[in-house]
C-alpha cells in the first residue's frame, strides 16, 4: 500500500509517452507531480483519497498497467 508516493521501476520508464491515473470506477485523476530518474518514476498520490487505483504507463512500443492501493 502507498501512503504518499508510488515508486515505479521499469527499463526506459523515464521516456514514457503518457501516464494515466484512474480509480476502479473509471474516473481519471490528474497526476500533479512526477519525478523522473533512469528506469524509475516517482508519482505523488498524497492528494488522493484512500482506495484502489490503476496507473497506465504508455511507452513508445508497449504499455503497462499497475494496480495501486492508497492508504
Amino acid at each position: 500500500p502507498v501512503l504518499e508516493k508510488v515508486h515505479l521501476s521499469m527499463k526506459g520508464i523515464e521516456n514514457y509517452k503518457m501516464i494515466q491515473l484512474y480509480d476502479f470506477a473509471g474516473r481519471s485523476f490528474p497526476i500533479t507531480s512526477i519525478e523522473k530518474r533512469s528506469d524509475h518514476l516517482e508519482i505523488d498520490m498524497a492528494q488522493l483519497s484512500a482506495g484502489h487505483y490503476v496507473i497506465r504507463i504508455v511507452m513508445e512500443d508497449s504499455s503497462r498497467v499497475v494496480q495501486i492501493i492508497k492508504k
